[in-house]
């Protein structure tokens, strides 16, 4: 008794204590694993709705820039320019209030914009009155309508500019500290967009020059050479970017695609030009109308690197985030399984371990105390407890046995019996120290490495399942672009065939005028006939009058010569009749040649028009020709692209391939951890059963 109370660490403290020590190191580290994942899932998160915002106030800026130049610039107009104008005008107005209320309902989610939120509140509810305004000029007349107006619509519309900028400002600065992968992303985007800002203010310094020329002068003119110059500055550090960051490839394409449309230098000397020309009074270059859409387009180009940016920055984000919530999924899934694994290897070491091994100890120091009506128990198990409750039956059996003989030898065999007692309950201790806990842990550890590589075998083979189905997902969107492929090919053929019968209707159209010019000169020449028949006409008609002047003189000089004249005077008046009949004759003729010049007049005239309607329409097989060459160059870049995404998906393919592969290998890996698991189950074992032919020894001496 006075034994057990000496002992300070029993066997019970010192398994539960490692259980522990080992459960709580494993618990802490997943814990800490799960906590890392979960925060780069919500930073990640947050990233991407952050990015699809920043998105969406790019696209509210544009549309609000749109609406203020579209206005300003049908306040000028008249007719059916006019109405385009406020056709253009209307769809703007649409695009900004659809992309303003999904700013205003994706903003609510984050507390740090609610300032800049109610700015732009304030700011479109000024916008959306002005718009009435804007309306009731656009009835009148252009001169009835208020000249500073113009102004006021850029002064508003700035308004609004400027508080979404500044909302965009803020959330960049949330971005930067959840997602410092996106940067380089963001710098782009703001170099791009600034570069977009100082573009449409030049090309609005121009569209408002139309609207008010008397107000536009050299300084104009600097004004907005300054802004040019403010663009290619921004535009210099934006393709910096593009030449040191690695980007995506829809970033690099909108980079060059912009590099190609509005840097070239063609918009800013055509832009110059036009306000040179409204700054000297002549007619510009460019009129309104062709100016407006010329811009737009360009700068179109620029405004969609800065969304292409936002809209990568936004994919990578949600890409992040996926990862980062899979590794989430992972961890927590393994801080339960470790919570488990604790709370079994616990009751385990409890209710198996500890407590059959205090309950033994108890029996085998009554037994040491001489009382041998104590029962053995665990003697039913058929594990190591159950083979030393086995033996502890032997020491009672044996007790019980020289009990016997020392009734029968009391005297003689007393030493020799107290003797060995005495190195039954050492063998008993000693065994209890050494043999038990060790077998235990060595049993334990073989259990937990089975079950472990039993799980990961099963998650080899589930992985290397999932990776078949990808590859055959792969394989047949292969085959789909395959087919595309084919498609876009037979699309570029058609697409030359009607380049081929467009350009043979310009030749066509060009022969017809020429027939039509030699058809007008062969009507000229007859007009020119015409005309000296009437010359001839008209002399007959004066001989015809001098012959009828003629015969009236005959007339008389025949009656004053009586009857002697009579003869004469027959021959005079039908003199005079026939000049009478020629006479009418030739103003029949004259009327004749007036209609015949009138219907060559008109029939020239038509010719005219027949050729300018064929050079009109020559000129527009021309440009449909153009356009069927661009489309034909388009197919082939189709053609081009679709090849390289089913390379694409061939590399996928093998790619998927090789982790079913890896996966395999991992299941076979797996194979081995559970037969050496197997194995060191069978070394546990055969350590029992060296510890029973230990103790058989033992109870055989």
């Amino acid at each position: 008794m006075n034994r057990r109370n000496t002992r300070i660490l029993t066997l019970r403290t010192i398994i539960m204590s490692i259980v522990l020590l080992m459960g709580g190191l494993l618990t802490w580290l997943t814990w800490s694993n799960f906590s890392k994942a979960w925060t780069a899932h919500e930073d990640a998160e947050m990233a991407a709705a952050l990015a699809r915002l920043d998105g969406l106030i790019l696209d509210s800026i544009l549309h609000v820039r749109s609406e203020r130049g579209d206005a300003v610039a049908a306040l000028s107009q008249t007719g059916s320019v006019l109405k385009a104008s406020r056709d253009l005008v209307a769809r703007s107005r649409s695009s900004v209030d659809t992309t303003i209320a999904s700013v205003m309902r994706d903003a609510e989610r984050f507390a740090t914009l609610d300032a800049t939120r109610h700015a732009v509140q304030t700011a479109y509810a000024a916008q959306t009155a002005l718009r009435a305004v804007i309306d009731a000029a656009l009835d009148r007349d252009v001169a009835q309508r208020d000249r500073a107006l113009s102004g006021q619509v850029l002064q508003v519309g700035e308004r609004l500019y400027t508080s979404l900028m500044q909302m965009a400002a803020r959330l960049e600065v949330d971005l930067h500290r959840v997602s410092q992968q996106s940067r380089p992303l963001l710098m782009l985007k703001n170099q791009a967009w600034s570069a977009r800002s100082t573009a449409g203010t030049a090309a609005v310094m121009v569209i408002s020059s139309f609207s008010d020329r008397s107000s536009v002068s050299a300084a104009s003119l600097e004004r907005m050479s300054f802004a040019l110059g403010q663009t290619m500055a921004h535009w210099t550090s934006a393709r910096a970017l593009r030449a040191s960051d690695p980007l995506p490839a829809a970033v690099v394409e909108a980079v060059d695609k912009a590099e190609r449309t509005y840097f070239s230098g063609e918009i800013h000397e055509r832009m110059q030009a036009t306000m040179r020309s409204l700054v000297s009074g002549t007619e510009p270059a460019m009129s309104l109308s062709e100016a407006q859409p010329y811009m737009a387009a360009r700068l179109l180009t620029i405004a969609e690197v800065a969304t292409a940016a936002m809209s990568a920055a936004a994919s990578e984000a949600a890409m992040r985030a996926g990862e980062a919530r899979m590794a989430a999924i992972q961890h927590g899934a393994l801080l339960a399984a470790t919570l488990v694994l604790v709370g079994v290897g616990l009751a385990l070491a409890q209710y198996r371990i500890a407590r059959p091994i205090t309950r033994m100890t108890g029996t085998m120091h009554a037994l040491a105390d001489g009382r041998v009506d104590v029962a053995v128990p665990g003697r039913d198990r058929g594990d190591e407890i159950g083979a030393m409750a086995a033996a502890v039956q032997i020491f009672k059996d044996n007790l019980i046995r020289t009990r016997a003989l020392e009734e029968e030898t009391v005297l003689a065999r007393l030493s020799a019996e107290e003797q060995r007692r005495s190195g039954m309950r050492q063998m008993a201790d000693a065994f209890e120290h050494a043999v038990g806990g060790v077998v235990g842990q060595v049993s334990s550890a073989a259990s937990a490495l089975q079950a472990t590589a039993t799980t990961m075998r099963a998650n080899a083979t589930h992985t290397a399942a999932r990776s078949t189905e990808v590859a055959a997902a792969a394989e047949q969107a292969a085959t789909n672009v395959t087919v595309v492929a084919a498609a876009a090919e037979e699309l570029g053929a058609s697409v030359q065939e009607i380049g081929r019968q467009v350009t043979d209707s310009s030749a066509l159209a060009r022969s017809a005028v020429a027939e039509a010019d030699q058809a007008a000169d062969l009507i000229q020449a007859l007009g020119t006939a015409t005309a000296k028949i009437g010359d001839v006409v008209a002399l007959i008609s004066g001989i015809a009058g001098q012959t009828n002047l003629l015969a009236l003189n005959a007339t008389i000089e025949a009656a004053r010569a009586g009857e002697a004249g009579r003869g004469f005077a027959v021959v005079a008046a039908e003199v005079k009749q026939l000049a009478t009949q020629t006479a009418r004759a030739t103003d029949d003729i004259t009327r004749q040649i007036d209609q015949i010049q009138g219907a060559t007049g008109r029939a020239v005239n038509a010719i005219g028009a027949i050729t300018s309607r064929v050079r009109e329409i020559s000129g527009v097989a021309a440009a449909i020709a153009s356009a069927v060459e661009q489309q034909g160059a388009a197919t082939q870049e189709i053609v081009r692209n679709v090849s390289e995404a089913s390379e694409g998906s061939r590399q996928v393919t093998g790619t998927i391939t090789s982790v079913a592969r890896a996966s395999e290998e991992t299941g076979h890996a797996a194979d081995q951890v559970l037969s050496a698991a197997s194995a060191l189950s069978r070394q546990s074992g055969h350590l029992s059963a060296e510890v029973d032919r230990f103790l058989g020894t033992v109870r055989a001496a």
